[in-house]
């Protein structure tokens, strides 16, 4: 099915999959998007601020900047890229927005270049902005929880989700999802709390350096597994 995984659930339902045995889903982006410069991923390549997923859905990375103002432009850069002087940078990319030079990537990495601290590596906080930016305008963590909400119904019990995620806040909600953020109230009588999730590994699993060393793009990957223990929550 080619739609967000935000709709998981909708289409487990219609196509007749619920109650499965696992799911996966690796939430990376596609090398080919970063590779093609029309679709406005990667800082190594000018082309058009785009950004989206889907090219043919939603607003573009410059159609959401021209929307924001100072403080929902730090907001995203500090939240999203976890990007030191947020503030600096969000006052220096709306200046070169309102002058009408903010319309390529080229033009974004090169305000970035600009305003990157002494102390970060060029090539990281390029990555940290680009990130940021790419986050907001196609709402990821929002349906990364979407789905890890889906899947708790989608499975049965026993069943396995398995999540490789490439980035600390993908990684974060995944792993909170797995060992905190799904302990819930059994009864409201008792007050015995249930827990739903069993998660196969006590850390995320990284990739090996062979893999590593084949696979440039795999570095910062995070597997992450654990078993559904009750069908509470569950379709019947």
């Amino acid at each position: 099915v080619h739609h967000n995984f935000k709709y998981i659930l909708q289409y487990a339902s219609y196509l007749s999959m619920m109650g499965a045995d696992g799911m996966i889903a690796d939430l990376g982006l596609s090398s080919h998007h970063v590779d093609a410069p029309e679709r406005g991923f990667s800082f190594r390549n000018d082309g058009p601020l785009d950004m989206r997923m889907d090219g043919d859905a939603g607003q573009t990375a410059a159609e959401f900047l021209m929307g924001l103002d100072a403080l929902q432009l730090q907001q995203v850069l500090s939240q999203y890229g976890e990007i030191p002087n947020a503030k600096t940078l969000a006052a220096a990319l709306l200046t070169a927005r309102d002058a009408g030079l903010l319309t390529s990537t080229a033009a974004l990495a090169r305000v970035a270049e600009e305003n990157c601290p002494v102390t970060v590596k060029l090539s990281k906080y390029l990555a940290m902005v680009f990130q940021a930016i790419r986050i907001a305008v196609n709402g990821e963590l929002d349906n990364l929880k979407k789905l890890l909400e889906a899947a708790e119904r989608i499975l049965k019990p026993g069943g396995i989700l398995v999540i490789i995620s490439y980035h600390s806040l993908e990684d974060r909600m995944v792993k909170d999802f797995f060992h905190r953020g799904i302990v819930k109230k059994d009864s409201a009588l008792t007050g015995a709390n249930e827990k739903l999730w069993k998660p196969l590994s006590a850390k995320a699993i990284s990739p090996s350096p062979l893999e590593t060393e084949n696979n440039p793009r795999a570095r910062s990957a995070k597997l992450r597994a654990a078993r559904k223990l009750s069908n509470k929550h569950g379709v019947q």
